[in-house]
């Protein structure tokens, strides 16, 4: 018997059907997935995409969905390839690295112009890829990407967010790490970058993550996080792997520690230990309280002797560990403060923000590689420094230069064969900022949003938040009193005009510049200015808007300013002229209902009834309800002896204004001298010429000469001739000679016993 004859084992049958049970389904999920593809369903994921015009590649705006994050990386345009002799440095990290909260002035921008000042003959591009809310887990991702598209150094500066957040402590039940396990972090991560599982997500609706939810003071306490609390090891653990293949995407790699404000930020939340027994806080509360009475009398060492027994029974409370620190700079001991500064922010139960254990990570893993090609730099030394941070990670402008000028050594140690001979100095803060263009509109523009953040949990939770907050607002109002200031305002303009000459073809400036003249109310020329960034960057979508706002607002002010010159125009009595301006108006602005409501009114005036009939009614089919249009078009048909179309539409002036005198006394002036026999109703003309005259005030010539016709009209002439007769005395009185005139020849008429119609 051949081989070929011989039986098949039930071993080899085995392994057909496992190998059918994978392939089968397999074959089936890629199919899926590039017929997805293939349909266009789903968005890339990779963090950049070809820019529109396929010169190059810009950030997605889409990158951070798969991460479960709806923020955006700052736009930028990377050609493709990489030009010639060109050093390509990219600045990666979370919000504190993208500049939050305006990264026109982040670190990278102050980190290219020392570069650009020092050495002038370098050809070299800087490029801000970190995005707000993101972690290590999404910064290894951009890493290997920008390794891929050219990059001759990475600048690494994050860890502010590992513990909150994505992928932080709160990824586990309390009490298990299952939910941290990498291997289980990866899959899921590249499961959401498929074309299927965008499908599934959008299928099973997981995506509320993209509508910002409002936390409150009790999401922040519910979502404390002890200090001791294990799921922390496996998050340093994580962050230990993912900053290692940092380091090994390729490039040359900076790392630096983070700085947080230990001084003037303290933590966000506090937790006792775990164990403390109701005696022993009774104890801690008693001895906190005492030190919190020395320290407000300034008796600073009393304040740390009952501090310490407090910490003796409980050292893991984070706001005790700040007041250690707040007592110890007061008497002079900064090692020391430093040090319970350091805890304070080591135990913070709300650790926004690197501590301790993240920042000596970083060292370890700079310490692990060849010195040549990843650095250190300690830029966490800064973390007691005054006025660099706006609140608890964020820089302020100060703060991003310092930091940018604490990185550039170790920038300059990277490239130093490819920068060649520094030629230039490096610049002081003063010549950063007239290089991008801060103003003290740029200062207030930043302190606003900052200024209406911590005034929200889980800032309303810190210590002495009060007195602090109260503080900020002062300064932002005296700094808004100071920019009203037509001089600070001029001063401002002519800082942004001075950059715009030195770097005419940086669109932040131009965006900056844009903003500013918003501010003052230049809306035409921050929308011109708007309309070059929106053109370079056609899919960012908060550009377009910007720019479609400015436009609109330059267009309403322009059309306001018509309009009032119409409105003088029309007290002049010179409607011809008035018509010309209201039709400039509504060439800029064609859907506002008042503007052709206006220039219908004043055509009216001219004769020009049948144009002013067509404004009119397209005023109405732009707001249904808009009375004066109303009162306007009846009029405009009473004229043209349609006079069952001008009571339909003095009813619905009427109906939608019960009370408009205007409107009643016009629709009974048809019903009593209307040109249409079928149309007229005396009666109801009397009721409310009568209901016009009771008012306080009412008698006025116009209602009393309405009031005479709706009694002619209904064969009353003995009361139309008496009141005709008040009505031209009163005409008289009040200096109204040719109203007098006109009803006199009605009041002619009434005394015939003929009543007055319309000719």
């Amino acid at each position: 018997m051949t081989d070929d004859n011989k039986p098949k084992t039930p071993h080899r049958h085995l392994v057909w059907r496992l190998a059918l049970t994978l392939i089968v389904p397999l074959a089936l999920l890629a199919a899926t997935e590039w017929g997805l593809r293939l349909a266009g369903m789903g968005h890339p994921t990779t963090f950049f995409v070809k820019h529109h015009d396929g010169t190059g590649y810009s950030p997605n705006a889409q990158f951070g969905w798969r991460y479960r994050c709806r923020e955006m990386a700052w736009p930028f345009l990377m050609s493709s390839p990489k030009p010639a002799n060109t050093l390509r440095l990219f600045v990666l990290g979370e919000s504190a690295a993208y500049g939050t909260p305006d990264p026109t002035f982040s670190v990278s921008r102050q980190l290219e112009v020392m570069l650009r000042a020092q050495y002038p003959q370098a050809r070299l591009e800087v490029f801000n890829t970190a995005m707000m809310g993101i972690n290590s887990h999404v910064i290894r991702d951009i890493a290997r990407e920008c390794a891929r598209h050219g990059a001759d150094l990475l600048v690494v500066y994050m860890g502010n967010n590992e513990l909150i957040g994505a992928y932080g402590v709160g990824a586990a039940a309390e009490g298990s790490t299952v939910g941290l396990s990498l291997p289980l972090i990866r899959a899921s991560l590249w499961a959401r970058g498929t074309r299927l599982g965008q499908a599934t997500d959008r299928f099973l609706g997981k995506r509320d993550w993209l509508t910002p939810k409002d936390q409150d003071e009790a999401f922040f306490q519910k979502n404390r996080i002890h200090p001791d609390d294990p799921r922390r090891e496996k998050v340093y653990k994580n962050f230990r792997a993912n900053l290692h293949e940092v380091c090994r995407s390729g490039p040359k790699v900076l790392l630096s520690t983070v700085a947080v404000n230990l001084r003037d930020c303290p933590p966000l939340g506090s937790l006792h230990r775990r164990g403390l027994t109701a005696a022993e806080q009774a104890r801690w509360e008693e001895a906190y309280r005492r030190g919190e009475t020395n320290a407000e009398r300034g008796n600073w060492s009393e304040a740390v002797r009952h501090y310490q027994i407090a910490a003796e029974l409980d050292g893991q409370f984070a706001d005790l560990q700040y007041r250690l620190g707040q007592a110890f700079e007061a008497l002079g001991d900064l090692p020391r403060s430093r040090h319970h500064l350091s805890l304070a922010c080591d135990y913070n139960a709300m650790p926004f923000g690197a501590n301790s254990h993240i920042n000596q990570i970083i060292r370890d893993i700079a310490q692990q590689q060849p010195p040549d090609r990843v650095r250190l730099v300690d830029a966490a030394e800064l973390s007691l420094e005054p006025d660099l941070f706006w609140e608890h990670v964020h820089l302020t402008f100060r703060g991003n230069y310092r930091l940018a000028r604490t990185l550039l050594p170790g920038v300059v140690a990277l490239l130093e064969a490819s920068l060649g001979p520094a030629t230039g100095t490096i610049p002081s803060e003063d010549e950063c900022a007239a290089a991008l263009a801060y103003t003290r509109w740029d200062e207030l523009k930043l302190t606003q949003p900052v200024v209406r953040l911590t005034a929200r949990p889980p800032f309303t939770a810190q210590l002495d938040h009060a007195r602090r907050q109260a503080r900020a607002e002062a300064a932002l109002a005296a700094l808004a009193r100071e920019f009203q200031q037509p001089t600070q305002q001029q001063q401002s303009l002519e800082i942004y005009h001075a950059a715009l000459r030195r770097s005419p073809d940086d669109w932040m400036l131009r965006h900056n510049y844009a903003e500013l003249l918003a501010a003052l109310r230049r809306f035409e020329e921050a929308a011109a200015q708007m309309k070059l960034v929106a053109d370079r960057f056609p899919r960012y979508t908060p550009f377009q808007w910007m720019w479609r706002a400015y436009l609109a607002a330059a267009t309403e002010t322009r059309v306001t300013e018509l309009v009032k010159q119409g409105n003088e125009l029309c007290r002049q009595g010179r409607f011809a002229e008035a018509a010309q301006i209201y039709r400039h108006a509504l060439a800029l602005a064609p859907q506002l209902h008042g503007l052709h409501n206006n220039l219908g009114g004043v055509l009216l005036r001219t004769g020009a009834t049948n144009e002013a009939i067509a404004h009119l009614e397209e005023a109405l089919k732009l707001s249904p309800d808009y009375v004066p249009a109303l009162m306007n078009l009846g009029t405009a048909y009473a004229a043209t002896r349609n006079d069952a179309a001008a009571i339909r539409l003095f009813r619905r002036a009427l109906e939608r204004e019960p009370g408009s005198r205007d409107a009643a006394l016009k629709l009974a002036w048809v019903l009593a001298t209307g040109c249409d026999p079928a149309q007229r109703n005396g009666a109801e003309a009397v009721r409310l010429a009568e209901t016009l005259c009771q008012a306080p005030n009412g008698r006025t010539p116009g209602a009393l000469d309405l009031l005479a016709a709706a009694y002619a009209e209904t064969g009353r002439f003995d009361d139309a001739i008496r009141v005709a007769t008040e009505a031209q005395e009163e005409a008289i009185r009040r200096g109204l000679l040719s109203q007098a005139a006109v009803i006199g020849e009605r009041l002619q008429r009434y005394k015939n016993r003929q009543p007055y119609h319309a000719p």
